[in-house]
């Protein structure tokens, strides 16, 4: 789905507040461009797990047009979104994050 801040996808599947769940995330980076200046082919793939159930994937993603862009950072970014800041405090644990080059 497309937005103000770029391409937005979701798990086909929520959260549900109060229970800890099992997240995983799949990478597969595209194909870079042939030429200098090219463009890459849109065959990146995205695949998400919750709680040991595929709820999502994507297959043609261009993430990157050269093959020196690689994947060499993690971050989590959360955030209260709309326009009104948040009527309360919100919290979230984290536990066990592991980054790992393969399942």
């Amino acid at each position: 789905m497309k937005s103000d801040f770029g391409d937005t996808w979701y798990f086909s599947k929520a959260l549900e507040r109060g229970k800890w769940h099992d997240i995983r995330l799949a990478i597969k980076l595209n194909t870079p461009a042939a030429k200098p200046g090219g463009k890459g082919r849109p065959n990146g793939i995205l695949r998400g797990w919750l709680n040991g159930r595929q709820v999502f994937e994507k297959r043609d993603i261009r993430f990157r047009d050269v093959d020196t862009l690689k994947i060499r950072n993690a971050w989590f970014h959360f955030y209260h979104g709309g326009g009104q800041p948040a009527s309360t405090d919100y919290r979230m644990w984290i536990d066990d994050v592991v980054i790992s080059p393969s399942n």
